[in-house]
This record gives structure tokens, C-alpha cells and sequence, in this order.
């Protein structure tokens, strides 16, 4: 019994660090922003990378939102390349899709906002997007994956900063 209640203390710490609390008022503008943008995305890959391009507008637009709260976030670097990414949702990883060939590569998927979330993870901080999409959750199952990338709600990672 006491392993499992320090079990369940540690699990509960790590969660609550892992994940803060968003002040509502962000939330709200964040939400009332991208309402204004495409819940749809066109499913790409690169290498063995698959993801769901999005219009960029869900950073170059929502960015601006976070600075506003916090100035030390800064624009996730989707930009930097002569053949950027851009603003996406990461749908399946490298090493899900070795040996699969995804037939649904360039169809379009749908999406629904959820909310705003500050993650950290590995010395960074990250606001993220977090939506739903069925259709998403779908097309992993078909090819033999967890409907969630890792366990975790498809996100749009809109801002990050160093701790």
C-alpha cells in the first residue's frame, strides 16, 4: 500500500510540472484567433516524418497573442529552412513508419480546437494548440499505431522558450 500511495505522489508530481496552468484570458484569445483560421490541413511527409500542413496563420497569428503575455516565448523555428514545415500537427513519427507506405499522403483531414496548454519537456517550455480530429486518430489505427502520437492529444505547437 505505502509503495503504491508514493507510486501514485510521484506520478502526480510529474504531471503537475509537466503541464502549468494557463491564464484564462490567453486561453480565450487564443481560441477566439484561431476560430478564424481552416480547421483543415493537407497530410504531408518528409522522410518517414508524416504530418498534417496547416495554414501558417496558426503561428504567425497566434504568436503575436503569446509575446503579449510572455516575451521570452519565442516562434517555433518551422520558418527557418529554404523548404520550411511550417505550422503542423505531427500525425506519425520516423520510427512508426519504416515499413509503411501511407496512401492518404496529400488528403485532406479535419480538425476541431480544443486548448491551450504549457508543456515543458526536455529544458524547454511550449505552448501548444491542443485539438481533436478523429480522422486523425483513424488513420493511425489503420496502420497498426495508438490513435494518440505517444500517448498525448494532437497539438500545434505555436511558441517555445528555454528554461
Amino acid at each position: 500500500m505505502k509503495k503504491y500511495l508514493l507510486l501514485l505522489i510521484f506520478v502526480s508530481i510529474n504531471l503537475v510540472s509537466s503541464c502549468s496552468p494557463i491564464p484564462s484570458a490567453l486561453n480565450s484569445s487564443i481560441l477566439q484567433e484561431a476560430e478564424k483560421l481552416p480547421k483543415t490541413g493537407i497530410l504531408k511527409q518528409r522522410k518517414n516524418y508524416v504530418y498534417l500542413a496547416l495554414d501558417n496563420q496558426y503561428i504567425h497569428s497566434l504568436y503575436p497573442i503569446i509575446q503579449n503575455f510572455d516575451n521570452k516565448f519565442q516562434k517555433p523555428p518551422y520558418f527557418r529552412k529554404a523548404d520550411p514545415i511550417g505550422s503542423h500537427i505531427s500525425v506519425m513519427y520516423e520510427k512508426e513508419t519504416e515499413n509503411l507506405n501511407i496512401e492518404e499522403i496529400n488528403k485532406s483531414f479535419n480538425f476541431t480546437l480544443n486548448k491551450l496548454k504549457l508543456v515543458e519537456s526536455k529544458g524547454k517550455s511550449y505552448y501548444v494548440l491542443e485539438i481533436e480530429s478523429h480522422e486523425l486518430e483513424k488513420l493511425r489505427l489503420k496502420y497498426g499505431l495508438p490513435k494518440l502520437l505517444n500517448g498525448f492529444k494532437f497539438h500545434i505547437t505555436v511558441a517555445i522558450k528555454e528554461l
